[in-house]
């Protein structure tokens, strides 16, 4: 799947429960390839008290249409 970064920042994160958990903050990247694989996705939670997860792809079942 091909999905442009900037689609996805600020997007809501959901988990299994499908309940908010934070927004995409970033995403870290295999750099060896023209086209660059995600290799984990970073989560941001709060506003005040910030708190990031650094969850690996493997774990993202999925982008919603609507983050498209």
């Amino acid at each position: 799947m091909f999905v442009f970064f900037s689609f996805l920042l600020n997007k809501k994160v959901l988990d299994s429960n499908n309940q908010k958990v934070g927004v995409v903050h970033d995403i870290s990247f295999q750099l060896s390839e023209q086209f660059p694989r995600a290799l984990s996705l970073i989560i941001l939670n709060g506003t005040v008290k910030r708190k990031y997860a650094d969850v690996p792809w493997e774990y993202v079942e999925g982008i919603n249409e609507a983050a498209k």
